[in-house]
């Protein structure tokens, strides 16, 4: 098993590691760095009436949509993309539609679109806590370098 670790880390793939690494948040008066920085989307969905509520995390790999948000419990088959429809199908939900185990997507779209089952910007619909879209997030950090 270590062996097979190690061959597929090499290659690249990360099959053995979790998307989300634990932490301990020491002093949570300073702003998260990069890597921790979380992002919310919290939405009333007309096809269903229900309000889905997601936790959404970048990393190196992508898009990563946390355990315990709650998506669309219908997919809207005209609008949300096949990547995202497909990724609904395999997902692992409670009976409330309570996602169990985190989901990687390459994109933000993506993810929101997962997580509404209907077309979705993903630059604008998740947010921070503080309510900056992750476009306003990307530009700042566009603007830093």
């Amino acid at each position: 098993m270590e062996y097979a670790k190690i061959v597929m880390g090499v290659l690249g793939h990360l099959v053995f590691e979790p998307l989300v690494q634990n932490r301990t948040i020491h002093n949570t008066d300073h702003e998260e760095d990069d890597d921790n920085l979380e992002f919310f989307m919290e939405q009333k969905m007309q096809n269903t009436g229900m309000t889905v509520k997601a936790k959404c995390k970048r990393s190196s790999e992508g898009y990563i949509v946390l355990r315990g948000s709650v998506i669309n419990s219908k997919t809207n088959e005209k609008t949300c993309s096949g990547v995202a429809k497909k990724a609904r199908e395999k997902a692992k939900v409670d009976e409330n539609y309570t996602l169990l185990e985190d989901m990687l997507f390459s994109s933000p779209s993506a993810a929101s679109m997962f997580v509404t089952g209907a077309s979705s910007n993903g630059y604008t619909a998740w947010k921070t806590v503080e309510g900056k879209t992750l476009k306003d997030v990307e530009t700042s950090e566009a603007e830093e370098l």
